[in-house]
C-alpha cells in the first residue's frame, strides 16, 4: 500500500516493510510446517525453534516500542496527574487516621521511591 493511499490504519515509517517480512516468515514457516508434516518430520524442531525465536524477537521489540511511549511527553503529563491523584487520596487516609493510615504511609513512600527512580524529585507533589 502507498504512503498516499487513505486508510483508517496508522501509517508509521516502515509498517509496509515489516508488513511484508512477516507475511514472507508466516509463509516460510507454514511452507516448512507443511513439507515436514508430509514428508521430513526432521525439519519440526528446527522450525519450532525458527518459530521461538521470531515471537521472542518480537516481543522484546513490543516492549522497547512501549516502552519508548511511555517516555512521550503526554503520557508522562497522565502519569503525573494520576500520580498526584493517588498522593491526594493517601494524605487524606493519613488525616483521618485509622485502620489504613499506617498502609497509606506505606504507599506513600512506595509511590516517591517510584517517582524518584524514575528522575522526578519524590518531593514534587505538592
Amino acid at each position: 500500500m502507498s504512503e498516499h493511499t487513505t486508510t483508517n490504519r496508522t501509517t508509521y515509517p516502515g509498517r509496509d516493510d515489516l508488513n511484508k517480512a512477516s507475511a514472507r516468515a508466516r509463509r516460510a514457516f507454514a511452507a516448512v510446517f507443511k513439507e515436514g508434516r508430509r514428508h521430513d518430520p526432521q525439519l519440526l524442531p528446527e522450525l519450532a525453534r525458527l518459530v521461538a525465536e521470531a515471537a521472542e524477537t518480537l516481543n522484546r521489540i513490543a516492549s522497547d516500542a512501549e516502552a519508548l511511549e511511555q517516555t512521550s511527553a503526554r503520557h508522562q503529563r497522565e502519569l503525573k496527574r494520576h500520580e498526584d491523584r493517588a498522593r491526594a487520596n493517601l494524605r487524606k487516609v493519613q488525616r483521618l487516621g485509622g485502620a489504613n493510615a499506617d498502609r497509606a504511609t506505606r504507599l506513600l513512600a512506595r509511590l516517591d521511591a517510584h517517582t524518584a527512580g524514575r528522575g522526578r524529585p519524590a518531593d514534587d507533589h505538592g
